[in-house]
């Protein structure tokens, strides 16, 4: 594999970390303690400077509380990206409160109910 490829790879995992941080509202701040690691470093990895070890994504994403697989898994098309976004939402959530979640989800669907 050519290192073009490899920085690109880099860039794109960097960019997923950084989306999910993001929709999650915390700061690289907030999850470097989540994670105990630097800030800086957060940063770089972020920016696709640094190539994380393995056990650097595990924390990663336990930080972000988020399957690891899903650092890896681009959202190509609207649908996947608002799936992604629903994941993020319910992942540290109780299977009771997932479960209202989706009644109420139900609800808004079937009733027509239009949020903004």
């Amino acid at each position: 594999m050519g290192l073009g490829k490899m920085n690109e790879r880099l860039r794109n995992l960097g960019k997923r970390i950084r989306e999910a941080r993001l929709r999650q509202g915390m700061s690289q701040e907030e999850l470097s303690e989540k994670c105990c690691i630097n800030p800086s470093y957060i940063g770089q990895i972020e920016r696709g400077e640094k190539s994380p070890s393995l056990q650097t994504l595990w924390a990663i994403a336990d930080g972000l509380n988020m399957n690891m697989r899903l650092l890896f898994a681009s959202p190509e098309t609207e649908q996947e990206l608002a799936i992604q976004r629903l994941v993020d939402t319910v992942s540290n959530r109780t299977p009771g409160e997932i479960v209202k979640i989706a009644k109420i989800c139900s609800i808004l669907i079937e009733e027509g109910i239009e949020i903004s």
